[in-house]
């Protein structure tokens, strides 16, 4: 093997370009450079020298070759990837004064059984996903907080929550947690490198659905984000769910929502592929996009318990056919049903007092609105372009009606209208060819 094979610059090796099985690395190299060894399917066995101190991200990645590594006691950091999909790796010595083992380090190493965990490294989520890890030396580690695999937790018996110590459910169950008094199943233990879980907060999705320990208070933002979901538990212990956390994930079934959470953020399920949503009775709040562009969903029924429901909340939800506005509904936002073409019936709930702007433009399949006393304001264009809206009754309630309210509906030949609306400018609101007609409050 000749140097020539080796890229090295500044004491980092950027590539290897040889075909050896057996390859070591030369003296002086302080870092193997970002996917040095990337796919490289020849080399068997790896001698890295002493003075190295990091392997960057994806280093070997996919060497599916890779049976041995010899790592040097100055090494400090292996990244992100750096071994991910070495099917044929083992078993691996971790040195002493390593101090980080980064996110999916040793990802889908299917073979690796055997590994030591040095008493000072931190472990990232998913470092050892996929692995068949049998043999895990720990030391004598005692703290188990930067451990944040939870596949290693639980092959440390540790607390995926908190790190204590595990001891046996007393029915055989699983095993329990003294320190926050909480149990989890086998099946539930089996599927903790599933997730990112940090001071009881789901921050990451490693792959597939899986069991999400209770005792988990929140899932946070983009956890699943454009993920395949195949089967996804969520216990009622997570009272909130940030922003884009199911962002344009697709489920194999449907989502259960947990019964305690009381606002559905942005974006939580832009863009997905579910099929029926049953919301929470506790739920008061319907965040911007949150449901927006879910096609298959085609029936929603909105609990009592909501109070607002934010702009483009539900805006081209191209599927939706029936709505259930709960009782409790008072501000519709901008945009918040737009272009549901399909939805054909829509009652405004007792308590409802604004439609803001656009709120149900171009649903047109939209055939009836029935539109509640309390009412206070119906915003610019908010039934424009509903084609099938044959006539409406607006509640002597209401204050304002305003610009292009009900323009280009097609198919609108009457509209009852109190008295006390009688001075707006009705050719700004409606069409030429609507009737109006006035009654007595």
């Amino acid at each position: 093997m000749t140097n020539t094979a080796f890229t090295i610059e500044n004491g980092i090796l950027t590539k290897y370009t040889g075909k050896e099985e057996t390859v070591t690395i030369p003296a002086g190299v302080r870092k193997i450079g970002r996917q040095a060894f990337v796919r490289n399917l020849f080399v068997r066995r790896v001698e890295i020298p002493s003075g190295v101190e990091s392997i960057c991200d994806s280093a070997f990645y996919n060497c599916h070759n890779l049976t041995d590594v010899k790592l040097p006691k100055s090494l400090k950091k292996i990244g992100e990837y750096a071994f991910a999909f070495c099917f044929r790796l083992r078993e691996i010595e971790l040195p002493e004064n390593l101090k980080l083992i980064d996110q999916c380090a040793f990802r889908n190493c299917t073979r690796l059984a055997k590994v030591n965990i040095p008493e000072k490294a931190t472990v990232w989520g998913g470092a050892f996903h996929r692995c068949v890890l049998t043999d895990v030396d720990f030391g004598s580690r005692e703290d188990f907080s930067n451990i944040v695999d939870g596949g290693l937790r639980a092959a440390a018996s540790r607390c995926v929550l908190c790190g204590s110590k595990l001891t046996p459910a007393g029915d055989c169950s699983g095993m329990h947690c003294p320190a926050c008094n909480n149990t989890f199943s086998w099946e539930s233990m089996e599927e903790w490198e599933n997730f990112v879980i940090e001071d009881r907060v789901c921050t990451r999705h490693i792959c597939h659905g899986g069991l999400i320990p209770h005792g988990v208070t929140k899932i946070s933002m983009g956890t699943f984000d454009d993920h395949v979901v195949a089967d996804l538990t969520i216990p009622d212990s997570v009272t909130e769910i940030g922003v884009g956390a199911f962002l344009w994930c697709e489920f194999a079934l449907s989502l259960r929502l947990p019964g305690y959470l009381r606002r559905l953020e942005s974006n939580v399920l832009c863009g997905s592929n579910v099929r029926w949503l049953p919301l929470p009775d506790r739920l008061e709040y319907l965040g911007e996009r949150s449901l927006s562009g879910c096609d298959c969903l085609t029936a929603l029924e909105i609990p009592d318990s909501v109070r607002v429901i934010s702009q483009r909340a539900m805006v081209s939800c191209d599927g939706l056919q029936t709505l259930r506005l709960g009782a409790g509904v008072r501000y519709l936002g901008e945009e918040a049903f737009a272009r549901c073409k399909v939805l054909k019936e829509v009652a405004c709930p007792k308590d409802l007092e604004i439609i803001s702007a656009c709120a149900f433009r171009n649903c047109e399949d939209l055939r009836s609105v029935s539109l509640n006393q309390g009412l206070l304001v119906i915003g610019a264009n908010a039934f424009e372009g509903c084609k099938q809206l044959t006539s409406v009754k607006i509640p002597e309630t209401v204050l304002s009606i305003e610009v292009g309210a009900f323009r280009k509906c097609s198919a609108l030949q009457k509209v009852l209208l109190p008295e006390s609306l009688r001075y707006i400018d009705l050719e700004k609101v409606f069409d030429p060819h609507t009737e109006i007609e006035f009654y007595a409050a």
